[in-house]
Order: structure tokens, then sequence, then C-alpha cells
């Protein structure tokens, strides 16, 4: 298990975006379309209604947190090895 930690960590961070859509919860997800300047109508994409530092701070807390599963496997692997 210890070896598919990151596999794991970036299942679950893709399909939040699933569950957040299919039980209607408002997170993390949905802020992020809203940043991207998605809505629910024909027009799509809103091109100048980009929130950038909104975006980048996402895109941050999702690369810390694939980041943090790569170190946390990597210590106890190492922890764990027998010498």
């Amino acid at each position: 298990m210890l070896a598919h930690m990151t596999s794991i960590m970036v299942h679950l961070m893709t399909s939040l975006l699933i569950v957040e859509y299919l039980l209607g919860y408002e997170g993390m997800s949905y802020r992020l379309f809203t940043a991207l300047g998605y809505t629910n109508t024909n027009e799509g994409l809103s091109i100048g209604l980009f929130e950038h530092g909104v975006i980048i701070g996402i895109g941050l807390i999702i690369m810390l947190l694939v980041m943090l599963a790569q170190l946390t496997s990597f210590i106890i692997k190492r922890s764990m090895r027998i010498v």
C-alpha cells in the first residue's frame, strides 16, 4: 500500500470533483470552477472573469497534498526498512 500512496492521493483529489457535483456540495472544486469563470448556462466560460489568486492557491494546495503523501510514504518506507 505504501508504494501506491501517491496514486491513491491523486485519485482522491480527482474524485473530489465528481463527489461534489453529485452531492451538490459547494467545496473546493466548486470554488475552482467559479474562479475559472464556469457557469451552468449555455455561455460556458467567460473570459476575463478569472480569479488568478484562487486558481494558483487551490493548485498549490493540491500539489502540497500530493507532495505530503509522497513524503509520508517515503518516511514510513524508510523507517520500516530492516537494516
